[in-house]
């Protein structure tokens, strides 16, 4: 092994005692331990040599002054701050392979003459020929060592990351989930004991049941396995009845809209009743639940020391809802103040009839979108045609394309839509959400989710309620964020929602409400 080798081997195996106390960093301390410890014969002048040969491939030993290499062993010295092992460790297996010396010089004043480390750089010192056993990648190189290093970094999650998970985790209430069963003998012994339940079953127009009272049939027929077993899961699960009108023909299977459908009464196709299981209260309030939210709960009063957030934060009161009525083209967006998430969902124009005012494309171009954020995140709701119309709209309004979130649209029957209203060569199954970034919001909490929401639909152009949650989730629950053209079901906590469908004003904070008063005055 080289004297190089040497120095370096002992500078990575002792730098925990070289830097603290008794040494301290001392240089002439080190050569003393370096000559107690290694077999070598290496003089004051060859290991300071060694050691200015170290500096010139790699920054790995740091001195608090310039290491002058003929300096006396009674003059003054420079201290050793801090020894870099990882690479000291590639520069040694680098000189044992014999391959050419990578220059990993980390220059903290960032000089010009400094070579950045390449991946092309790690790739040719990774895949040596020096193999050992060809088959193992970890030792079919001389640098088996550098590489699970390497690997370690690569795999390990960030700190940030695994702060932010546990975060999340510890103020996420759980909302509770009753399975559906999806056994279709079960639908059929339940349609069965309906219609033996209905006296009036052939003249009634609608066959429909009480669940109680058609478990307790199916728990009488006692004889039939198919039955008890269906009245047992009645218990735990919610099942579908179908519901038959005069109109109704069963050959023509499911509505397309099913529960959504505007003429239930006179539609043709398959509708359903939702039975919801026997113990749907004990599962909805479980003791498991409720103890997991309590904690919740009283983890949100706690201060989290987060990058970027103030650990006082768990002290603001959340703000109750508030809603202004007004159209949003005309409206002063500088009295609003500043946000940390904004959502909007406009009504673009796309050929189809809807009750809802249509938004031209040049009417979102011109809304003062910069008056409502310094940084931050913003969400827009898009259609298939709007797609591209959407990226141009938030690069105009400042934003940067982040990501996109995409909305799986269920039906009643928790089944993933194959038909609907939107859709002029294939039917639109999802809707799409993109993501903007403006600046450089360190204090989003990211990670926290992904992005498919997988949600039933409700009233028309109604987006699902767990995009708030996510939202919540990213930016922080009591900071400030405004819903741009939202509806009287769009209102909550923590959150302001401006738009031309909306029932009255409502604004709590004093200074808001003052500008608004005053814009107001003026207008």
């Amino acid at each position: 092994m080289s004297d190089l080798c040497t120095v370096a081997d002992f500078f990575r195996a002792w730098n925990k005692v070289i830097v603290t106390r008794p040494i301290g960093g001392s240089l002439l301390d080190a050569f003393g331990l370096f000559e107690k410890t290694s077999n070598n014969q290496v003089s004051w002048n060859s290991f300071l040599a060694e050691i200015e040969e170290i500096l010139k491939i790699t920054n790995a030993i740091q001195f608090d002054s310039d290491l002058d290499p003929k300096a006396s062993q009674f003059g003054e010295l420079p201290a050793i701050v801090s020894i870099d092992t990882l690479q000291l460790q590639l520069l040694v297996q680098a000189k044992q392979a014999k391959e050419e010396v990578i220059v990993i010089k980390k220059d903290h004043d960032q000089a010009e003459s400094s070579k950045p480390v390449t991946l092309e750089n790690f790739m040719q010192l990774i895949h040596s020929d020096n193999a050992a056993n060809a088959e193992d990648v970890f030792s079919a190189t001389s640098n088996k060592t550098m590489l699970w290093e390497i690997s370690q970094m690569v795999t390990t999650p960030l700190a940030s990351h695994s702060l932010s998970s546990e975060k999340v985790r510890l103020v996420t209430r759980i909302e509770p989930f009753v399975d559906i069963c999806d056994n279709k003998h079960h639908a059929e012994a339940i349609r069965s004991a309906s219609m033996l339940n209905s006296r009036r079953a052939a003249t009634a127009s609608t066959v429909t049941s009480d669940p109680q009272q058609i478990q307790a049939m199916l728990r009488g027929m006692k004889s039939d396995p198919l039955c008890v077993e269906t009245a047992i899961c009645m218990d735990h699960q919610i099942h579908f009845l179908p519901l038959l009108h005069r109109s109704t023909d069963p050959q023509l299977g499911d509505c397309s809209y099913l529960d959504t459908c505007h003429k239930q009464d006179s539609c043709r196709y398959l509708h359903y009743q939702q039975l919801l299981p026997r113990r749907f209260k004990e599962i909805v309030g479980s003791k498991e639940i409720a103890e997991h939210n309590r904690n919740c709960d009283n983890a949100a009063k706690s201060a989290f020391f987060t990058k970027g957030e103030v650990a006082g934060a768990s002290n603001v009161p959340e703000l109750p809802a508030q809603w202004i009525n007004c159209d949003v083209r005309f409206l002063d967006f500088s009295i609003l103040g500043k946000f940390a998430a904004i959502v909007a969902d406009p009504s673009w124009a796309i050929n189809m009839r809807t009750p809802n005012k249509v938004s031209k494309d040049p009417d979102l171009m011109s809304l003062p979108i910069h008056l409502l954020q310094d940084e931050g995140v913003i969400f827009l709701w898009v259609t298939g045609r709007t797609t591209d119309v959407g990226r141009q709209v938030l690069s105009h309004w400042g934003y940067k394309p982040a990501n996109e979130i995409s909305w799986i649209k269920t039906n009643q029957l928790i089944r993933t839509i194959c038909t609907g209203r939107t859709g002029h060569w294939l039917n639109h199954s999802k809707e799409h959400l993109q993501v903007g970034i403006k600046g450089n919001p360190k204090w989003l909490t990211k990670g926290s989710d992904q992005q498919t929401l997988v949600s039933s639909t409700r009233q028309t152009s109604r987006k699902p309620d767990e995009l708030y949650g996510l939202i919540e989730r990213l930016v922080g629950k009591k900071s400030r964020k405004l819903e741009i053209f939202g509806k009287d079901y769009n209102t909550r906590p923590g959150w302001l929602t401006i738009g031309d469908e909306l029932k009255g004003s409502h604004i709590v904070e004093r200074d808001v409400a003052d500008r608004y008063v005053q814009y107001l005055g003026k207008a």
